[in-house]
């Protein structure tokens, strides 16, 4: 219950509709104020919100008679405030000549549903060319036409794409160049975000990795769903102990023996770090329980060589509604001696709510509340009729001085 307390101490008071204007707009202040300071650890209130007030109060007049009035409507409208957040800087090696692919997540973080322009600009030792962004389905490739902006976005919601260059091929090994990507927002164009692409040219070998998972979401205790990992090699020479790994993430359990990779075709990869396929293009596996993770080391790849792994997973029974994201880690030799890293795309998989349970919100304010409301419904109709009189006389009726006044907020 929230309740404040007024004195009426000038000779003559305050008449109580211009007290109870002023104790409404004070608590519908206080609610908007409250929802800005826990905006900073709570989703903010959407665009368009009405956040409304209307105090009450009971009294006892000079005679003994007890009164009741209610202020008018106190009412304050949330404007929208744009936000945005774009994750994350890429970096590359390839070839002269090559294609690049960079994937980004846009997350409009703002309260209203808002359009995001999205440009870019290269600089470096030579100039990408046939720079343009596209759509990201999820599997870590382009889609459909080339895109200049995002459409509208909800607020809270993603909108993944990638940025896709090709080098010239005048390009040398050891050279650089950096894409910046900016999204800015249309409902307000000073937000904007940037995430920075880097590309090194290498005549080396070169492990590009893309993750797809079989669909994009599913309830607690569904399942399973296959993850698909592409590998290609685009360099100029072969690559070696190329290491793939996958951390599944919380929420999602490993099916047994569901490995499988394209070139064994449907034998069943090893879990405990048993080899497939035939020399000099062999496959270890494992899976290990104690961290989630289904890894695969491929012998060689060769030159412009391609294949994939795949595994499945369950949604665990009692997964909490939400999003989990997976990204798949590699590591190879590049031919030069030189270890290389690298990442695929990150993959979302949105866990279902199954039901919604009805939430019983107690009466906070207790007895003292449920009581006063009960008495303020027995004189509603006296009170109401009153209150209409004062709001016409607002002369006639005054609070005594020095008489203490419990408001109380409904």
């Amino acid at each position: 219950m929230s309740s404040i307390r007024f004195t009426a101490s000038s000779p003559g008071g305050w008449s109580s509709g211009g007290l109870l204007r002023r104790a409404a707009a004070w608590l519908a202040a206080g609610a908007l104020a409250l929802a800005a300071a826990t905006g900073a650890h709570a989703a903010p209130p959407p665009a368009g919100t009405s956040i409304s007030n209307q105090a009450s109060a009971t009294y006892t007049d000079g005679s003994g008679v007890s009164h009741t009035v209610t202020s008018n409507v106190v009412q304050t409208t949330v404007t929208q405030v744009a936000s945005l957040t774009l994750t994350q800087n890429g970096a590359q090696t390839a070839t002269p000549g090559s294609v690049v692919y960079y994937p980004h997540t846009l997350t409009n973080t703002g309260n209203g549903s808002d359009t995001f322009n999205l440009s870019t600009s290269n600089t470096g030792a030579f100039n990408m060319t046939n720079v343009q962004i596209f759509a990201d389905n999820g599997s870590g490739q382009p889609t459909g036409p080339a895109i200049t902006s995002t459409g509208a976005l909800a607020a809270g919601a993603a909108f993944k794409f990638i940025v896709v260059g090709t080098l010239p091929a005048t390009a040398t090994a050891g050279q650089t160049n950096a894409i910046t990507v900016t999204d800015t927002s249309v409902f307000d164009a000073t937000k904007t975000a940037s995430n920075t692409d880097t590309t090194t040219v290498t005549n080396n070998a070169v492990i590009t990795l893309t993750k797809a998972v079989s669909a994009a979401s599913g309830a607690p205790g569904s399942g399973p769903y296959t993850y698909t990992l592409t590998y290609t090699n685009t360099g100029n020479s072969t690559a070696t102990s190329v290491v793939i790994s996958d951390a599944i993430p919380a929420g999602m359990t490993y099916v047994a023996n569901s490995g499988r990779w394209s070139v064994t075709g449907s034998t069943a990869l090893s879990d405990t770090g048993g080899s497939s396929g035939t020399a000099p293009n062999t496959l270890t596996s494992t899976y290990a329980g104690a961290s989630n993770t289904y890894a695969a080391t491929l012998a060689q790849v060769t030159a412009g060589q391609s294949g994939t792994i795949s595994f499945q997973v369950n949604v665990a029974a009692g997964t909490a509604p939400g999003t989990l994201n997976n990204t798949a880690t590699t590591s190879y030799n590049n031919g030069s001696g030189t270890t290389v890293t690298g990442s695929s795309n990150t993959v979302p998989f949105s866990v279902t709510q199954t039901g919604v349970g009805h939430h019983h919100r107690p009466d906070r304010g207790g007895p003292g509340r449920a009581r006063l409301h009960r008495e303020l419904h027995q004189r509603g109709e006296e009170h109401r009729h009153r209150h209409r009189h004062l709001q016409h006389h607002p002369g006639q009726q005054q609070l005594p001085v020095g008489h203490d006044l419990p408001v109380v907020q409904e």
